[in-house]
């Protein structure tokens, strides 16, 4: 809640950051890559919300679902964990109940899961006929739920993403190099991964734009966030300088 972190911290000298995570899907000939990918890289939890071109909208419900099948078996163990609990439950199911409300389709999900009388778990879950104006588009729900909304153009989806209040990362698919930089510029995002969502080094710099902030950390950038800078200035010859004082101290008066 962006009035708890202003209330708590406007007053400290302290560096916030609010995530925003997302992914903005385009022509892409190897969708078995990006279901590999959500499945062995957890992007269920870590999606908003997603945008898709009409012709490409069927493969992608397609291919999550794929995905979700795949890592709904991972529910328990360690080191093949694919979804854990959540931190906080209720938020997710009342996102998820204001969605439908609004309009959104649920595809799949949308509860907990069946192997799971208690904790804090929930299916992932996919919806689409999503509107730029719902809820789930324009605040972060923290659980495994992937908007899927529908557009027709690159400049559209530039659009839809700078109208979010935040900024701190952005992930898109293209097999189209000069769309994928073209959007890279225009994109007001922190972090924008191209074709590689969420792979991090520490030699670059992390932060986000907006409302996500504006301070960076790692890389060269994060040194300079904790350093403190000092101007010296140094004349060799200890001397009058005439712009130290304008006046014509005999006569009292400005020269």
């Amino acid at each position: 809640n962006l009035d708890t972190l202003n209330k708590n911290y406007s007053n400290k000298t302290k560096l916030i950051y609010v995530e925003n995570p997302g992914s903005n899907t385009f022509e892409f000939q190897d969708l078995k890559k990006i279901i590999s990918f959500s499945k062995k890289k957890k992007i269920l939890t870590a999606i908003d919300n997603t945008w898709a071109t009409p012709y490409f909208l069927k493969p992608i419900k397609i291919g999550f679902d794929l995905s979700i099948v795949s890592a709904t078996k991972y529910y328990s163990g360690h080191s093949d964990v694919m979804g854990g609990s959540l931190a906080v439950s209720k938020r997710v199911f009342n996102k998820v109940n204001r969605a439908q409300n609004e309009g959104a389709r649920l595809l799949c999900g949308g509860g907990r899961p069946e192997q799971f009388e208690k904790g804090y778990f929930y299916s992932p879950t996919v919806f689409d006929q999503v509107t730029s104006e719902m809820e789930m588009m324009n605040v972060e729900t923290f659980g495994p739920i992937i908007p899927i909304q529908k557009i027709k153009t690159l400049e559209e989806a530039i659009e839809l993403t700078n109208n979010s209040q935040y900024g701190l990362g952005c992930n898109i698919y293209t097999n189209d190099m000069e769309k994928a930089l073209t959007a890279a510029d225009d994109i007001k995002a922190g972090s924008f991964w191209i074709n590689d969502p969420l792979t991090d080094n520490e030699a670059a710099p992390f932060g986000g734009m907006k409302m996500s902030g504006g301070g960076r950390e790692l890389g060269i950038e994060g040194l300079d966030e904790f350093r403190e800078s000092k101007h010296i200035l140094i004349d060799y010859q200890i001397r009058k300088k005439d712009y130290w004082f304008p006046y014509d101290l005999d006569e009292g008066r400005k020269t």
